[in-house]
């Protein structure tokens, strides 16, 4: 499937978007641009292989790979690696990796995606959890700077 993730807001609480594919729309979080250093930065804007990841940390999820932006799947594969969409709410909880939400909000006084776990259960209910099926997500925004 294709998926698009369309960042519209970046402040002091993070970087905020929209991730749409197919009916389905959820927001998403991630850490501000930080030039694309390992656990700090969001991820570069491009064009992503996303498949379904079971991570000993976040559970069921999925990872993204673009070797040419820098972002492998696996450690040594490329400047960055493991970069997952996991349940979150709070970029603090991030480290270079996205979540999803319903809503936007406010939390623990900072802004926030609200029910991430029920956000990644629809998202994976959409997408599937075959780890050989491969979905492409194309992530823009209006900052040029998130660029490699």
């Amino acid at each position: 499937m294709q998926l698009t993730l369309e960042r519209d807001t970046h402040n002091e609480f993070g970087t905020f978007g929209k991730l749409s594919v197919e009916g389905l729309s959820l927001c998403t979080v991630e850490q501000d641009w930080e030039k694309n250093l390992p656990y700090k930065s969001c991820i570069p804007n491009g064009e992503y292989v996303m498949t379904f990841h079971q991570s000993p940390n976040h559970g069921d999820c999925y990872i993204l790979e673009n070797l040419a932006l820098g972002v492998g799947r696996d450690e040594g594969d490329s400047k960055r690696w493991g970069c997952l969409f996991h349940v979150a709410n709070l970029a603090s909880e991030l480290e270079g990796c996205i979540a999803p939400g319903l809503y936007r909000g406010y939390y623990k006084e900072a802004w926030s995606v609200s029910s991430s776990g029920a956000a990644m259960d629809q998202l994976i209910e959409k997408l599937g959890d075959n780890k050989n099926t491969k979905h492409r997500l194309t992530i823009t925004s209006n900052f040029p700077t998130f660029e490699v």
